[in-house]
């Protein structure tokens, strides 16, 4: 699964959204999953909405910076002492 890091932080606002569910089988579901991580998605739902904009568009796959993974280094533990 992508990895939620910074699980719980607020989330920049999408616009309109409405649910749906897919249910993909389990080896895709994977596949997508490894996709997602390798072009730096925090969610794999960010990942599926882009790629589906992208194949009904015909434009290449977008990566907004809004999705991408933010490195920030941890906070040194020591210094909290």
């Amino acid at each position: 699964m992508v990895q939620e890091e910074g699980f719980g932080l607020p989330q920049p606002h999408k616009g309109d959204r409405v649910p749906t569910m897919v249910r993909p089988p389990r080896p895709l579901r994977l596949t997508l999953e490894a996709a997602a991580a390798a072009a730096g998605y925090r969610h794999l739902n960010d990942y599926l909405v882009d790629l589906l904009e992208a194949a009904h568009s015909g434009q290449p796959l977008p990566v907004p910076q809004a999705y991408r993974k933010e490195k920030l280094p941890l906070p040194d533990k020591t210094e909290a002492a």
